[in-house]
């Protein structure tokens, strides 16, 4: 996305578009979903939602996926509106309370060198405030180098437990899309 994905104006997208089929909280149980062949995915449950990158969503919600009966929305929604619902199915999968334990740890943790918006201040520190970066990671991606750092980041595997780090990669994720 050439700028942070808004979930507000996905989810109204969202509403019309997708949950017919998805249902309204992503778990594929939709008004629609026992009249098609196969039952939608469960997009809104972290387990899928922490497998996936954005990009992939994006490029599904795009151009579809027929064999599993999925129409694509590239002639209905324009690039910035399918980004839009992109952020909002990620929504799905993640719970206030997850936001903020993610927010304290990376404040604690994260926000000296990655700075406080994600902006990169340390050495070899990623810029997270280009949304297109992260679109190209799934929360596991991002787990995994929590766990085990990289570059000059420190590994905290053995200082995070597994809830702390996916709450960590769940407020980063979050940090790519337009404030509400």
């Amino acid at each position: 996305p050439l700028v942070p994905p808004d979930p507000g104006s996905g989810a109204v997208l969202y509403a019309e578009k997708c949950e017919p089929c998805h249902g309204p909280t992503g778990r594929g149980d939709g008004s629609q979903s026992a009249n098609l062949p196969n039952p939608p995915p469960s997009i809104g449950t972290p387990e899928l939602a922490r497998q996936s990158r954005p990009v992939d969503w994006y490029n599904v919600i795009t151009q579809g996926n027929l064999q599993k009966m999925m129409p694509g929305f590239s002639g209905s929604l324009d690039d910035r509106q399918r980004w839009d619902v992109t952020a909002y199915v990620y929504s799905l999968s993640l719970s206030v309370d997850e936001i903020e334990q993610g927010r304290a740890i990376y404040t604690e943790e994260c926000a000296a060198c990655h700075g406080a918006n994600g902006e990169g201040r340390g050495e070899g520190a990623p810029d997270w405030t280009q949304p297109a970066r992260l679109a190209q990671l799934s929360a596991a991606e991002m787990s995994d180098v929590i766990l085990k750092g990289r570059g000059n980041m420190p590994a905290y595997q053995g200082k995070l437990d597994e809830s702390q780090v996916w709450a960590a990669a769940a407020f980063i994720r979050s940090m790519t899309f337009a404030a509400p």
